[in-house]
């Protein structure tokens, strides 16, 4: 069976949890909704994830947007992800952000592990296997990810949540566990983030690519989960 990835109507059937909150933001709310707002964030770490083929424009932009309040680091600056206490957009007097490209600003109350994670998935194919108990936030700012279970071994679980933490702390939430025999074939998001955690017991490794436009091929009696917020 051929599943096309733009039949929105399959969201409403498959998998659970919409309208959840978030630590995540995307362009368009960082300009409505965040900057020069009321909003501070306390959380040990701001990380900015720029969609793929992010131009000098785009990122020139972020050199009048800040994440603190004496306004000595721009999000220009941040090399992935900057840490400290606490944190508040602010913006250059007059600056007007333009959203014609995509990035992701998320907070989170740990510095992530895994530095591979922290780029966007890109529209090849990816691989990547994930370790004992560590956090793996694929973050996708033009909003569309696949991920294709090529392996799960072991007798625990993977677990995924909203977001890119693994606590309501971090405004993430459980979705779903899994055991390696009931793990999807395929996993399709069209959330700006989902973080997937493997057991101490579980090696489960994946393919992962934001090319979300193309149509696949699924298998008989394959699992399919679509999660759409």
């Amino acid at each position: 069976m051929k599943v096309g990835m733009l039949v929105h109507s399959l969201i409403l059937l498959l998998f659970l949890a919409n309208g959840i909150d978030s630590n995540v933001y995307s362009c368009e709310e960082l300009k409505y909704r965040v900057i020069n707002s009321n909003m501070v964030f306390n959380y040990i770490s701001v990380c900015v994830i720029t969609e793929e083929g992010f131009t000098d424009a785009s990122y020139n932009q972020l050199k009048h947007i800040y994440v603190d309040q004496d306004k000595q680091w721009s999000l220009y600056r941040i090399d992935d992800c900057l840490s400290s206490e606490h944190w508040k957009i602010t913006a250059d007097k007059g600056f007007t952000l333009n959203c014609d490209q995509d990035f992701t600003v998320f907070f989170t109350d740990r510095y992530p592990t895994i530095p591979m994670m922290n780029t966007p998935p890109h529209k090849g194919v990816q691989h990547t296997t994930l370790k004992t108990q560590y956090n793996y936030p694929f973050v996708v700012p033009q909003t569309g990810i696949r991920i294709q279970t090529t392996s799960c071994e072991g007798e625990g679980n993977v677990t995924v949540y909203s977001g890119t933490g693994s606590s309501a702390n971090e405004e993430s939430y459980l979705l779903r566990t899994y055991t390696c025999a009931s793990v999807p074939q395929w996993i399709f998001s069209f959330d700006l983030s989902i973080t997937m955690v493997a057991d101490d017991s579980v090696t489960y490794s994946v393919e992962y690519t934001s090319n979300i436009d193309s149509t696949v091929t699924i298998a008989p009696g394959e699992r399919i989960a679509i999660r759409s917020q």
